[in-house]
């Protein structure tokens, strides 16, 4: 065997100049903000130029993002094929492949889409500046790099840091096969179904060239696809195995490097599983696992897809198509219609779609399993990943879980879920069992008796679903007698109705560890003598005229941030954000008696369906109690926050809330009344952990931009306003913020 070797200073250089773009756009960004605010007020007000001045820079802003995420995405691209440089091997070829690239020839193919990307990356730049308006070119390099991938692929070349080894095909993942298949049209087989579907995978069709019905009998369409494929592998197909399917051609089918088998529905596995995980006996379910937005958003992107093409024209409320076997997630959805050349312009694109999901050759779509574990990993950050590796048995290998596939039987089992027995205690991301484990979808929001749920099934694809529970089903959860199901179509609501099993949750929603028991967590003290001496700075002024309770709640914001490492210049612009912001530890206010019209809906909804004018609106947590203001979140994590309320120095809402909540049990416990210090103590402890994970784009955003620059601290104030605790019209309190950003710097600093 040989070796080749991959040049990366092609995708190093793609990586720069995007760097040097989202640098770029960061300048231009500052240049529009700083000629908004030279115009006289009249001249701003007129015509609705401020307007669109804010929309322009609320969009610049956007795109910096999406960069910022391609070059991330490059920067991990460029050092796997360094791992891989001199792992890169060249398998043996394998019967009735498509013949392989020589490697010189796709070494230069690779060359060509490096240059193609950057050609088109500079061309979709280019029209952003003529039309204000860019999407992102994340999907155009995945588009690209995919296509890459599958030259190397076909030169059989692994990307990992393992030596490639020329063993058997593995077969440990195909399907059990009972007994042999031969011709029999009065029994159904689920064996024969599984065959079928792998039959139509691999483009065997009957001798009219039409795609087997999958149904579970060995007819003569069956019989002509079988033999179809046996006599073109020189399977022995004479005599009494005419037609007939053993272990040797079975294997053979799901060994096959034509299609590469995924498992899908039982074909993976018992229903039961076959690992040793134990459900959790005494674990609760531990909220804030589940990114509730990232969920909702997710389910509503996969039912309502927008694709961009190449040049960055858009198409809205397209339908994914169900795909049998396929696993992908949206950017790769898109990046596939892009390397395909679909034109969003194009009237007949969503026909398109279809026709491509339903070639054999062609993988563009999702099917039930795939949909549910994307949903569930990434509103989990790789949770669910992690997870189903250590307890399935020969997941542990699997270097792209994902892709690979866990059925819904698994997914579904009870040895890695838990049956949930009443309504209350239903949350999103639980899992609905269908058909025996042979379907699944999952929950993304329940309100009162209904049930909100989408999955993908051949008929439709991702698509969106409720259940509405009866009295009677409220425990016990028996809704395929006690539920009103309403999908798709009535004929298909009744269906899949009959089809219901349970409601699960994975496992690894639960935990085992007591929430109501505070951790010991140190008081916030300065760890060095400079920080010190800038927090005693700001303790001893009086010129910024700060009350005495925001100043403590600036003092410890601050001290902590410090000790984190972020820069004095960073620290005062996150405190020029909670000058302007809520108290520590405040509930929002609904009390809009003068102004009714400006009362946001979520606080319509609170008051309406919770009190929170009486038992929340303007007090303080300490009053309230941790336990009461966790079980409402609870309530309203169940219904994808329809209702929410702000809380705290920086007036955290939605799902940002149950994780400043966790900090607070984490200070003094589940069933505590915080004193102000822990208040201080549990916020500054959240509003850390928000900067160095989900938030670390806004410090490295201001650390490429103006880390260095005079106005550095102005920046600061500006960029986390815009982008962290995005206020009711940012970009004009970006201004005041940026500039009393200033203010504390130097009083820090003992200007």
């Amino acid at each position: 065997m040989s070796k080749i070797s991959l040049d990366v200073r092609a995708l190093g250089n793609i990586r720069n100049r995007i760097n040097d773009l989202y640098r770029r756009i960061g300048s231009i960004e500052n240049s529009l903000s700083s000629a908004r605010n030279s115009l006289d007020w009249d001249v701003r007000n007129h015509n609705g130029i401020d307007g669109s001045f804010c929309n322009v820079l609320e969009d610049i802003s956007d795109r910096e993002i999406e960069l910022m995420k391609a070059e991330q995405f490059l920067i991990s691209t460029i050092q796997s094929y360094k791992d891989a440089e001199c792992q890169l091997l060249v398998k043996l070829n394998m019967n009735n492949e498509d013949p392989k690239p020589e490697e010189k020839e796709a070494y230069e193919q690779i060359k060509d889409l490096i240059l193609l990307t950057i050609k088109s990356l500079t061309r979709i730049l280019n029209s952003y500046f003529r039309k204000i308006l860019m999407r992102s070119p994340y999907f155009l390099i995945i588009a690209q790099l995919g296509r890459i991938l599958k030259i190397l692929i076909a030169l059989g070349i692994k990307l990992n840091n393992e030596q490639l080894e020329e063993n058997e095909p593995d077969k440990t993942h195909i399907p059990i096969l009972n007994g042999v298949l031969e011709y029999n049209i009065d029994e159904y087989n689920p064996d024969v179904l599984i065959m079928q579907k792998r039959l139509n995978e691999l483009g065997y069709t009957d001798a009219n060239g039409n795609k087997l019905e999958e149904d579970g009998i060995f007819g003569s369409r069956t019989l002509e696809a079988v033999n179809k494929y046996k006599e073109e592998y020189n399977l022995w197909n004479s005599g009494e195995h005419e037609g007939k399917v053993g272990t040797t051609t079975w294997e053979h089918m799901f060994t096959n490097p034509k299609v590469p088998y995924e498992p899908e529905g039982d074909n993976a596995g018992t229903g039961e599983g076959n690992g040793t995980q134990e459900p959790p006996s005494n674990g609760t379910y531990s909220d804030g696992l589940v990114n509730i937005d990232t969920l909702i958003t997710l389910v509503d992107d996969y039912s309502d897809f927008t694709y961009t093409d190449a040049q960055g024209n858009v198409c809205e409320g397209l339908q994914i198509h169900y795909d049998w076997a396929g696993k992908m997630s949206l950017e790769e959805i898109n990046a596939k219609m892009i390397e395909l050349g679909l034109s969003a312009d194009d009237p007949n694109l969503q026909q398109k779609m279809i026709d491509l999901a339903n070639n054999e050759g062609i993988r563009l779509g999702i099917d039930c399993s795939g949909l549910v574990l994307q949903l569930i990993n990434q509103s989990t950050n790789g949770m669910a990943i992690e997870y189903y590796k250590e307890v399935i048995p020969g997941l542990e290998n699997v270097s792209d879980v994902m892709h690979y596939g866990i059925s819904a039987a698994n997914l579904t089992s009870l040895e890695y879920s838990t049956k949930i027995e009443t309504l209350s205690d239903v949350r999103p991301g639980d899992y609905i069992r269908f058909d025996d484990g042979a379907h699944i979808g999952i929950i993304y929001k329940v309100e009162g008796n209904t049930i909100y749920y989408i999955h993908s099934s051949g008929g439709k694809g991702p698509h969106k679903g409720t259940i509405t529970v009866s009295e009677e089903g409220m425990t016990g959860l028996d809704l395929k007698n006690h539920g009103t199901f309403d999908d798709w179509s009535p004929e298909y609501s009744q269906r899949i109705g009959s089809l219901f099993n349970y409601i699960c949750r994975p496992n690894f929603l639960y935990s085992n560890d007591t929430i109501s028991q505070p951790e010991n967590v140190p008081p916030v003290t300065a760890n060095n003598q400079e920080s010190t001496q800038m927090m005693n700075n700001l303790r001893n002024n009086t010129s910024l005229g700060l009350s005495q309770e925001k100043k403590d709640s600036m003092i410890i914001m601050g001290t902590t941030l410090l000790n984190e490492g972020y820069e004095p210049a960073f620290v005062a612009g996150v405190l020029s954000n909670i000058q302007a912001e809520g108290t520590t530890g405040k509930f929002e206010s609904s009390n809009y008696v003068s102004n009714p019209g400006d009362k946001p809906d979520y606080l319509v909804y609170m008051d309406s369906n919770y009190n929170y004018r009486s038992e929340f609106s303007g007090k303080n947590i300490s009053e309230v109690g941790i336990e009461k203001t966790y079980n409402v979140l609870k309530e309203l994590e169940r219904n994808g926050y329809t209702g929410k309320f702000g809380l705290g120095s920086v007036q955290w809402t939605g799902s940002r809330t149950m994780g400043l909540i966790n900090c607070y049990i984490e200070v003094c416990g589940k069933d505590g009344y915080p004193t102000k210090e822990q208040c201080l103590q549990a916020e500054s402890l959240f509003i850390a952990r928000e900067f160095n994970n989900d938030y670390h784009y806004v410090y490295e955003k201001w650390e490429s931009q103006y880390k260095n620059a005079d106005n550095a601290a102005y920046g600061a104030g500006s960029i986390v306003c815009t982008d962290y605790e995005v206020p009711t019209d940012r970009f004009n309190k970006a201004v005041t913020r940026g500039n009393n950003s200033e203010n504390i710097y130097d009083v820090m600093m003992g200007s």
